[in-house]
């Protein structure tokens, strides 16, 4: 499949790069964009896409060690500037820090934040009779998570009062009442873990804004973007709602082949039907046609009966499939870029050698290579996009716009709440 598109994105971006970051300032100078975030894009050589948005990213620990010096320097700017005077940061993670690949994670976010000159403490949001708990992390290494107390509107981990709270838990469970009123600012804000989140008023304010940037590189939104829509009240246990669903999924279906048609591509059109909350890949199905829900096994409709912690299925995104074109190490790969503030800071590729281009490859069996560029980002577009420049130039600003769509989506959100 020809890569000739991206190129054309990469030579566009390059030569509008002042006009982009002027967008991206103004749009971003007056919403609470997030402190970190990863982005899942989806490479098809005729087009290039945001397929995800996670705000409360699990692999610092996968990054290139080249871009450490960049993270510290991107942590320090955001705090200093956002959250002005803090200088003591607790880190709240997921309650399975026993993973030890994830408390690997933890442990590089804390060794950021202890690099750009923070004070640095690890929190336990979970229910514990002990004040300390050592976790350790693949190599052995320890870390400890100090348990919480709240005096007032102030949280406080043994004894230790954040300036500000850096959440890495995703919240699907809920919002736990400790967090509930506090003075200290919180960055992701809690309203936007996954018992709040849905994953459709995310790609509504994303696409909005992808048809801004568009305009500015005189660009067919869609190439940059996939066609999506929401059925809610589906229970597939039941097959309650999949008549619906089947016929949304058409209409989909339907709009897809029409960009076919008008871009003359030979494909044949199909979405992944996901979970409209939760992460994890957990939730996700690929299908080509109505057909196959209305007459979906017993094995498919329990894969979406329940998301991350059992949560039940319900809603889901009807969201244009974008095939993959990249390969790594002989398996099919995607690319998941890592940003804090609008800055990029590295990413790798989640790669499966057991799945196609067209599946979902966030899951079990994944594994991941390290995305170290090149330095030259005024470099010519390269051959091979992977390579050289065209992922830092097309990926990283996409992923900027991914994380502009966070920030406005906060700030709708907050006002829904108010």
């Amino acid at each position: 499949m020809s890569l000739d598109r991206i190129h054309e994105i990469e030579a566009r971006i390059i030569e509008r790069r002042t006009k982009i970051d002027e967008w991206l300032h103004g749009r971003s100078a007056d919403v609470r964009i997030p402190f970190y975030a990863s982005t899942d894009l989806r490479n098809a050589g005729y087009k290039i896409s945001v397929v995800d948005a996670n705000l409360f990213p699990a692999g610092f620990n996968l990054l290139c060690g080249k871009f450490f010096d960049h993270q510290v320097d991107a942590a320090r700017r955001f705090i200093e500037q956002r959250f002005k005077g803090a200088r003591r940061v607790l880190v709240l993670p997921e309650a399975h820090t026993r993973n030890p690949g994830y408390v690997d994670n933890i442990g590089a976010i804390e060794k950021i934040l202890t690099s750009a000159g923070f004070e640095v403490r690890l929190g336990l949001l979970a229910e514990t009779r002990d004040r300390t708990v050592e976790v350790r992390g693949t190599q052995g290494d320890e870390h400890t998570l100090h348990a919480l107390q709240r005096e007032g509107d102030v949280l406080a981990a043994n004894g230790f009062e954040p300036d500000l709270i850096l959440l890495n838990n995703d919240l699907t469970d809920g919002p736990p009442k400790i967090l509930e009123g506090i003075s200290q600012p919180v960055t992701p804000p809690v309203a936007m873990g996954w018992h709040k989140r849905r994953k459709d008023v995310y790609f509504d304010v994303l696409h909005r804004l992808t048809d801004e940037f568009a305009a500015i590189l005189d660009l067919d939104p869609w190439w940059l973007t996939t066609i999506t829509d929401l059925e809610q009240g589906v229970d597939f246990q039941t097959g309650e709602g999949l008549d619906r669903l089947a016929a949304r999924t058409n209409s989909v279906i339907d709009r897809i082949r029409a960009k076919y048609t008008e871009h003359q591509i030979k494909e044949t059109p199909y979405v992944f039907i996901k979970h409209n909350t939760g992460t994890y890949g957990m939730g996700v199905i690929a299908v080509e046609s109505a057909d196959e829900l209305v007459n979906m096994k017993r094995k498919m409709r329990q894969k979406m009966r329940a998301g991350k912690g059992n949560v039940p299925v319900t809603d889901v995104l009807i969201q244009e499939g974008v095939p993959s074109t990249d390969i790594i190490n002989g398996c099919t790969g995607e690319p998941v870029m890592y940003l804090i503030g609008l800055d990029l800071i590295g990413g790798f590729f989640r790669q499966h050698c057991g799945k196609s281009e067209r599946e979902n490859l966030n899951q079990s069996g994944s594994t991941f290579a390290r995305l170290c560029f090149r330095g030259e980002d005024t470099a010519p577009p390269s051959d091979q996009c992977y390579r050289d420049t065209c992922l830092r130039t097309v990926y990283g600003v996409l992923a900027q716009v991914a994380v502009l769509a966070a920030g406005h989506e906060i700030e709708q959100i907050a006002t829904d709440t108010a």
